[in-house]
């Protein structure tokens, strides 16, 4: 059995930049599971908060995806 295996129901996570994301791409600011909120990617220097629907300004930080 390989070293790395991953446990049913864990979250693969992958890091990036926040300008290598695509327009309309979900994110994360964190790995953890609690409290975590979903982001989307509007463009190069905005995001979408969806849980309260408002845009705000992002740098060119290190955000995470989910794994599929």
């Amino acid at each position: 059995m390989p070293d790395d295996a991953v446990n049913i129901g864990d979250i693969e996570w992958i890091q990036f930049r926040f300008r290598d994301l695509e327009d309309d791409d979900l994110f994360w600011f964190h790995k953890r599971r609690n409290e975590n909120q979903v982001f989307r990617k509007v463009d190069d220097t905005t995001a979408l908060n969806l849980s309260d629907q408002r845009t705000f300004p992002l740098d060119n930080i290190i955000v995470y995806q989910k794994e599929h």
